[in-house]
């Protein structure tokens, strides 16, 4: 049931009692903190708490501002508790645009000049954000610039002479057609002969061609290694 202080009334029925459930008073935690977890005894109004990020616990209980943050930097976290914290405990890392020189505390701004043709400034991250080599072009091309913003894998590209742009490859203008070299789409079965007058029975695979010029073709529902002359469309 509902009580009027904002509390609740709870029918424990197994342990034969009615409990109140209460939120924990702000004021048995300190300015710059904030509730972790439920009351200590369960049944009092001393909930656990914590400092917030860039405060840490003193010897009296209060929540202390932490110092000496590095420039370019903020706080991540709060100070460790109990009586030995200090200001060197609360974590800090550096803002967008800087990373820690060298494995310090230090923040040193990232680089963001372009990178030469083909590169793009990688994460700054542990480093000042080296350049690194672009992934976006076909086969066929060449990069004509840097990343653009700086820190995008966007090179601009063109295609090296001879061919030509189509979409996002590179062409020679060939124009390619596919035609049947040996079998039926028809029929079925197990026949030698040339071009339309083989008949395979669901070929499933084929080998690379040989010096020969020859091709092993599994003919799987015969049972059969059967051998294709690419150069005459025949199968003996």
């Amino acid at each position: 049931a509902g009580v009027d202080d904002g509390t609740l009334a709870v029918c424990d029925f197994w342990n034969n009692r009615v409990r109140v459930l209460a939120t924990c008073a702000k004021s048995t935690s300190p300015p710059n903190s904030e509730f972790t977890g439920r009351s200590l005894p369960a049944w009092g109004e001393l909930c656990d708490w914590a400092c917030t990020a860039g405060y840490y616990r003193t010897e009296a209980q209060t929540c202390a501002a932490c110092f000496n943050l590095p420039p370019n930097s903020v706080y991540t976290g709060p100070g460790g508790p109990g009586s030995n914290s200090t200001w060197t405990d609360c974590p800090s890392k550096c803002v967008p645009g800087y990373f820690a020189a060298n494995g310090t505390s230090v923040c040193a701004q990232c680089r963001q000049d372009t990178c030469p043709v083909g590169q793009y400034r990688g994460p700054c991250a542990a480093s000042h954000g080296v350049c690194v080599a672009c992934t976006q072009s076909p086969p066929n091309s060449h990069y004509t610039s840097g990343g653009s913003p700086f820190d995008q894998d966007n090179c601009a590209w063109e295609c090296d002479t001879g061919f030509r742009r189509e979409g996002d490859r590179c062409s020679d203008g060939t124009t390619w057609y596919l035609s049947a070299l040996a079998g039926s789409a028809k029929s079925q079965g197990r026949e030698d002969g040339f071009g339309t007058g083989v008949l395979f029975k669901v070929p499933r695979s084929l080998s690379g061609v040989t010096a020969g010029g020859k091709v092993y073709v599994a003919d799987a529902q015969n049972h059969a290694v059967r051998v294709l002359d690419t150069s005459t469309g025949g199968v003996g």
